[in-house]
């Protein structure tokens, strides 16, 4: 992963373990971009990039998704979402996610996890997730 600094890194190891299914764990930080509706142009891209930190042992599928709001605490809706990934993939620095952030967004940033496809509780993992130049 690229070098990125705290307020660019939203999930450092966040674990996932006791991550019930169809959970919607939201990450440690929220990306505050400062204004009310940015517009970022078509100046650098920047990439919502995510990846397995340790190993996920205990589900059948995971998927990370990028949500925005108005207000931090307000409700957050889907501008990406990546596949489900099986767990024969949520190995140790796998890549989950590597996808441009919108040009168009609101001003808060989050990355939401989503265990599904299983009714039991995930047993380890962990991710790590940032918003970073491409």
């Amino acid at each position: 992963m690229p070098i990125t600094d705290k307020e660019t890194l939203l999930s450092d190891s966040q674990t996932m373990v006791g991550v019930a299914e169809g959970a919607d764990v939201a990450s440690t930080h929220t990306y505050d971009c400062g204004v009310a509706t940015p517009n970022r142009g078509y100046g650098t891209p920047l990439l919502c990039r995510s990846n397995v930190a340790d190993a996920f042992t205990n589900c059948s599928q995971f998927k990370v998704s990028v949500k925005d709001c108005d207000t931090e605490g307000g409700t957050y809706a889907i501008i990406l979402a990546g596949p489900n990934t099986a767990l024969a993939s949520l190995t140790a620095g796998a890549s989950l996610m590597s996808s441009s952030l919108p040009q168009e967004h609101r001003r808060f940033v989050q990355f939401f996890y989503d265990v599904t496809g299983t009714t039991e509780e995930s047993s380890g993992g962990s991710v790590t997730s940032m918003i970073a130049p491409a």
